[in-house]
């Protein structure tokens, strides 16, 4: 398969993963909904009222985003680090950086350091 439609098939899936995590939760709002609000919203008409735009726009919506933001990330940064150490098979476990992260969360919690300690939560 050439690199254009993998990309163009990886697309759709993401698509297809983002539908699916706004329209289903524990109120149950059908795709063409949520497409139709993504839609409304994006082309600056007013939302209509009830919950079904407050559900999806400023609750499912920004969460399944941020999901997959991170997801990307995540990927990213796993292919840098088997890239920098040459080592398709590597992973945080075997490297030791999830030891050394495990050690900074530890630290931060225990010396008030972090965002809780800038607020003064620490």
């Amino acid at each position: 398969m050439s690199a254009p439609a993998l990309a163009a098939v990886l697309a759709l899936a993401l698509l297809a993963a983002l539908t699916a995590a706004v329209s289903l939760g524990s109120t149950s709002i059908p795709p063409g909904e949520v497409w139709g609000v993504v839609g409304r919203r994006l082309s600056g008409d007013a939302p209509r009222p009830g919950t079904d735009d407050l559900i999806v726009w400023q609750l499912r919506v920004p969460r399944a985003l941020l999901a997959a933001f991170v997801g990307a990330g995540l990927g990213v940064v796993g292919t840098a680090v088997q890239a920098l150490v040459r080592n398709p098979l590597a992973d945080p476990y075997l490297l030791g950086i999830s030891n050394g992260a495990s050690l900074g969360a530890v630290a931060a919690l225990v010396l008030g350091a972090g965002a809780g300690g800038a607020l003064g939560l620490g």
